[in-house]
């Protein structure tokens, strides 16, 4: 399924009920602040971004369950950690 939110200042991500209510295994994003909120028992994967000027930094980097430097890289390293 492909959900599409739209931003919010309210501090929670707005993505956050979409995915707490059908329970998704996991949700890989690359904005850090989209993590807020979300169901720990949802793997959350982080795709970071480049350095400079990016939101991916800081202590809200406790909320990724995992941080990739891609979506590829992601996907290798979730299907290598299921089998």
């Amino acid at each position: 399924m492909v959900y599409a939110t739209d931003s919010t200042d309210s501090g929670r991500s707005p993505k956050a009920n979409v995915l707490n209510a059908p329970g998704p295994v996991a949700f890989v994003e690359d904005y850090l602040p989209y993590l807020v909120g979300v169901d720990p028992a949802i793997h959350s994967a982080l795709i970071m971004r480049g350095r400079n000027g990016t939101p991916n930094c800081g202590e809200g980097l406790r909320l990724a369950a995992s941080q990739h430097s891609s979506l590829v890289e992601f996907s290798r390293w979730w299907v290598a950690a299921d089998t």
